[in-house]
């Protein structure tokens, strides 16, 4: 099984006195063993930066800084996959990350 993320786009930053947070839409393809079948995926990650300052335990960071962590993030979804043929829950999980996105969560 190979785990692609195509594309990551900030679908919105909130930058006020209360919080700093990033909402990225996280893009990709799960293929089977053999490369000749594939399954596309997408699900939103949300983090502030004091997540991101923990993780690089420094008070400033780069836009690499943001793209790395965000990649960390979506990881979590990702080890949700058992196998190509085993990955209800994993889709379970990206539907609800839409949900409370459209909801306005």
């Amino acid at each position: 099984m190979n785990i692609k993320i195509t594309k990551r786009t900030l679908l919105k930053e909130i930058n006020n006195t209360m919080c700093h947070n990033y909402y990225y839409l996280v893009q990709g393809r799960l293929y089977n063993d053999d490369n000749t079948r594939l399954r596309r995926f997408t699900f939103v990650v949300w983090f502030d930066a004091f997540d991101i300052q923990e993780f690089f335990d420094k008070d400033h960071y780069t836009k690499n800084d943001i793209r790395e962590y965000c990649n960390e993030c979506a990881g979590y979804y990702l080890d949700m996959i058992v196998s190509y043929n085993d990955c209800k829950e994993f889709y379970r999980e990206c539907k609800q990350t839409m949900q409370i996105q459209l909801n306005g969560g």
